[in-house]
């Protein structure tokens, strides 16, 4: 019986303490901000109508720039400059509550590793836990942007030895298209003289298709004298 009331309460006991931390309240911020942008570090807890702590930061590599805990007000940097926040706030009217505060940090200078945020004196209306109290943050380089509004100042793909060549008349009217020879634009797509008499060019400049047959004459002389031969002889026949 006693070792049954003894495993009980020790049961309980690690619901409690796993309740709580479950319930806890927790800081929370992004891992990594670039030069020159806002990192904003957040305090969750249960809804409270009183709030106070103090946050320890890096002032080397990051800059305050204020903070708000939602309806019981807003947190300015008066005195909250030398590396530590001090914030003690509570509901003027007893009923205004905040669930959360967010303080603001402007990122300085790059960092070689993560700089520490961390909370200390916690404390609200319930007493409320804070399971983890610190968050880490890395400030990185900048991006660099392209100025597109630059370009014209770039040399261009013609221009990227520092020399400047003029396209060829041809070149211009062409593009990259070589000019034709005098052969060439006198016969488009025909041979040249050297080539058969199909392709030939003519004393006027226009190509010969067919040239004329100069046999033709002495055939037909031959022709006439053999059929006058021919007539001849049929005629001393018939004599």
């Amino acid at each position: 019986m006693k070792k049954t009331v003894v495993v009980v309460a020790i049961l309980a006991m690690v619901l409690i303490t796993m309740m709580g931390s479950v319930n806890a309240a927790s800081v929370t911020a992004k891992n990594e901000v670039e030069k020159g942008k806002t990192v904003t570090v957040t305090l969750s807890m249960k809804p409270t109508a009183s709030v106070g702590f103090e946050l320890s930061y890096n002032k080397a590599n990051f800059e305050f720039l204020g903070g708000s805990a939602g309806a019981l007000g807003t947190i300015d940097t008066a005195g909250n400059t030398d590396g530590v926040v001090n914030v003690q706030l509570f509901a003027t009217n007893g009923t205004s509550k905040t669930e959360s505060v967010t303080l603001n940090f402007k990122a300085k200078e790059t960092t070689t590793d993560a700089k520490a945020f961390t909370v200390s004196d916690f404390v609200t209306e319930d007493y409320e836990d804070m399971a983890n109290p610190t968050v880490t943050v890395k400030v990185t380089a900048p991006v660099d942007v392209k100025d597109e509004d630059n370009k014209g100042d770039k040399p261009t793909d013609n221009n990227q030895q520092g020399t400047t060549t003029k396209p060829s008349t041809d070149d211009k009217q062409q593009g990259t298209t070589t000019t034709p020879s005098a052969s060439d634009k006198q016969q488009g797509t025909t041979t040249t003289n050297s080539q058969s008499a199909n392709g030939k060019v003519g004393t006027n400049g226009k190509v010969i298709t067919k040239l004329p047959q100069t046999g033709a004459p002495v055939y037909i002389a031959v022709a006439v004298i053999i059929a006058l031969a021919g007539v001849a002889l049929v005629a001393r026949k018939e004599k």
